[in-house]
């Protein structure tokens, strides 16, 4: 697939209906067959949406950037961005990248890259030295993706939330460190 143009913005509570159904359909297209599908069978989009509006509203999980893309006025995708809630990481140190999904008929179409790179780009201007994300271990062409970004397992591994099963790895990066301005 070509690259598309897509801009990319911070998420208002507008947009949540749009990215339950981006994160429905991604869901159901690329995670049914690893470990998840009792999680699959009880999505429901008015859940959903009514989830991603109190996330917006309460930015406590992303509290650095909520970020959704637009393609021709159309959320195609949206990503989290905050500081890390993992015990053995500093929050004062290093981010966290959450939820990044992409509308699946626009899966190798570069709005995937727009996202990671604003997502990490929000991550440094907030004066972060490393991010981390979590991936399903199963999903094999998400780590890749990642991989392909420059991020890399680092060994940690947990099982996975919503009652799962399965078991998440985690992906980290440096973030190159840009110094506040001196008073």
């Amino acid at each position: 697939m070509d690259p598309v143009v897509c801009s990319v913005r911070r998420a208002t509570t507008e947009d949540a209906a749009m990215i339950a159904r981006t994160y429905v359909s991604s869901w159901l297209t690329f995670y049914r067959g690893i470990g998840v599908d009792r999680y699959l069978d009880g999505l429901d989009i008015a859940v959903q949406t009514r989830r991603w509006r109190e996330i917006i509203e309460d930015p406590r999980m992303y509290d650095v950037a909520m970020l959704v893309a637009e393609v021709d006025g159309v959320i195609a995708g949206f990503v989290g961005a905050g500081h890390s809630h993992d015990d053995d990481d500093d929050p004062e140190e290093v981010g966290e990248v959450g939820d990044l999904y992409i509308d699946p008929s626009r899966i190798a179409s570069g709005i995937g890259e727009h996202l990671l790179g604003a997502a990490t780009q929000n991550l440094r201007e907030a004066y972060l030295a490393a991010a981390t994300l979590w991936v399903i271990e199963g999903n094999s062409a998400a780590r890749r993706f990642f991989e392909r970004h420059g991020w890399h397992a680092d060994g940690g591994s947990k099982r996975c939330d919503l009652s799962l099963g399965g078991t998440s790895i985690r992906y980290r990066t440096s973030l190159v460190r840009r110094r506040p301005p001196v008073s």
